[in-house]
């Protein structure tokens, strides 16, 4: 005989199915399974945040191969670190890479060179505003004394 198990969720006793007894751990009410659902997308999600990426990039290029329009991007993704360059790269031809390589090379030494300059400029601007760190009143008072 089967020994009944508690389910996380509502707290009942439930009996488990014969097939699956030893992997099951929730009942079988909805709501239960609803839960169970929802909790190992979550953890599957959490153990491969790229598949997310990798979905949408594949969905916009069958989109494109299909004459779809597509929108235009509203910014960079949010992490590049986590951008799914394998299926960009397995799409595209080598010489288009190489130029999107070059392009994208070009744009961040601007980016760079473009924040090198405004750094100097504030500096330029407010050096004479924060000058060396000067004794308060009171350390003056206490050295004094």
């Amino acid at each position: 005989m089967r020994a009944r198990k508690r389910c996380p969720y509502c707290r009942c006793l439930y009996l488990p199915d014969a097939r699956c007894a030893k992997r099951q751990w929730a009942c079988n009410k909805t709501g239960c399974q609803q839960q169970r659902r929802r909790e190992t997308q979550r953890r599957y999600r959490n153990k491969h945040p790229e598949e997310a990426a990798a979905g949408r990039i594949r969905r916009a290029l069958a989109a494109a191969k299909a004459g779809v329009p597509v929108a235009a991007p509203t910014g960079p993704p949010a992490a590049l670190g986590r951008f799914p360059w394998e299926e960009v790269r397995d799409e595209i031809s080598p010489q288009v890479l190489v130029i999107a390589k070059f392009f994208v090379r070009l744009v961040m030494g601007v980016a760079k060179d473009e924040i090198r300059a405004q750094v100097a400029n504030i500096h330029g601007q407010n050096g004479g505003l924060v000058g060396e760190a000067e004794q308060d009143q009171t350390a003056a008072r206490a050295a004094s004394a």
